[in-house]
């Protein structure tokens, strides 16, 4: 059998090496080159020596050393590799991805889908024109405790859920974990440019929309969002999110900071209050906490997740033997759905006032040739 053959199209997003170790080490993929987007090039991007996300997969994987080096990342993508790792960054996705959809090439990328829900619109229906399937990761898919949460929820274990509580962990931005940077390094990195698809709505409240949605299993219909900057003067994107959703008879409360050192220990969530308990989840646990009882301080129940042998890499694999991405929280409809209410929460944000989720069911229910 002939091997599948992969490329690296941009190496803009921290979680690029992710993406490429999902697949890079089987037997039966081959990579054949890697190129950067612009314009995120030099120190974001290929250059060897460079601090940055290439930096990170030149020392962890000595296979992607020997890679070529395309200078446009069109002419990589017109080999047609079966499948391509888009690590650019948020605003670059909808280019992206729209051309190797049009060359039969199954694009992976990085949550979240998009920048600008236009552009997340267009991803679909180019999806829906060439009848080629794209793969929008999320870290939190693979957690243990959070898919034995979701089961339990759909399970009903603490009644009808009507408030959904999240708050991403404590993070001083995309960067924080990589090593000591200069304000002018961070502050020419798309992260912390809006017109690049930077700021912390999009890279930690995203996770909230998503888990809300994938939680309740329908479209949020309102987003309202507070957003500040406590410690990014050298950046026009917000360090801080409050965003409340509306799902019509139950909320979710989310929250994304990129200004916090700690948790203090209180659960970082999913938080589900039930009509009669709560569900309780945590990042940094495994087990699940079922409260029922009106000030019960103890878990009624604890729940311990089973092992799974889902992974990125075999979604890839089955996607393109098959065409259908198996887990839910990978498929262009999905994510359309919760990147419509991350949208609409940073809208919410600028205006301050409260703004209506586009609605998905139009796009995902019209014909398209």
């Amino acid at each position: 059998m002939s091997k599948i053959k992969a490329a690296v199209i941009g190496t803009a997003h921290p979680h690029t090496p992710t993406l490429y170790k999902s697949i890079a080490l089987r037997d039966d993929v081959e990579f054949i080159g890697c190129a950067d987007v612009p314009p995120y090039e030099g120190v974001h991007g290929l250059i060897e020596g460079e601090p940055g996300v290439t930096g990170r997969m030149k020392q962890d994987f000595p296979q992607y050393k020997d890679l070529k080096v395309y200078a446009d990342w069109r002419e990589l993508a017109d080999l047609r590799p079966h499948v391509a790792i888009v690590g650019a960054d948020n605003a670059a996705h909808a280019e992206a991805v729209c051309y190797l959809l049009s060359l039969g090439v199954l694009p992976v990328i990085e949550k979240p889908m998009a920048y600008r829900f236009s552009e997340a619109e267009a991803m679909y229906r180019a999806y829906r024109r060439y009848g080629v399937p794209f793969i929008t990761n999320w870290p939190v898919t693979w957690f243990p405790a959070f898919r034995l949460a979701k089961k339990l929820n759909d399970e009903g274990k603490a009644g009808r859920p009507l408030r959904f509580i999240y708050r991403s962990p404590a993070t001083l931005g995309p960067y924080s974990y990589g090593g000591s940077y200069t304000n002018d390094f961070l502050a020419s990195s798309w992260w912390y440019q809006k017109d690049r698809g930077g700021g912390s709505v999009m890279d930690y409240a995203c996770y909230g929309c998503m888990l809300s949605t994938w939680f309740y299993g329908v479209q949020a219909k309102t987003a309202t969002a507070f957003v500040t900057s406590f410690g990014t003067s050298y950046s026009d994107v917000p360090d801080f999110s409050q965003v409340t959703l509306d799902f019509g008879g139950k909320i979710a409360q989310l929250e994304g900071s990129w200004s916090t050192i700690g948790n203090g220990g209180v659960p970082t969530g999913p938080i589900v209050y039930g009509d009669s308990g709560v569900l309780v989840c945590d990042r940094s646990t495994s087990d699940v906490k079922i409260f029922t009882g009106l000030r019960a301080k103890e878990p009624t129940a604890v729940f311990a997740p089973e092992p799974f042998a889902d992974s990125l890499g075999s979604n890839i694999i089955d996607a393109l033997n098959t065409g259908v991405i198996r887990e839910e929280t990978l498929t262009p409809e999905f994510n359309l759905k919760a990147f419509a209410a991350l949208s609409s929460a940073a809208e919410a944000g600028e205006e301050k006032r409260t703004v209506a989720v586009h609605d998905c069911a139009p796009i995902i229910n019209t014909n398209i040739m």
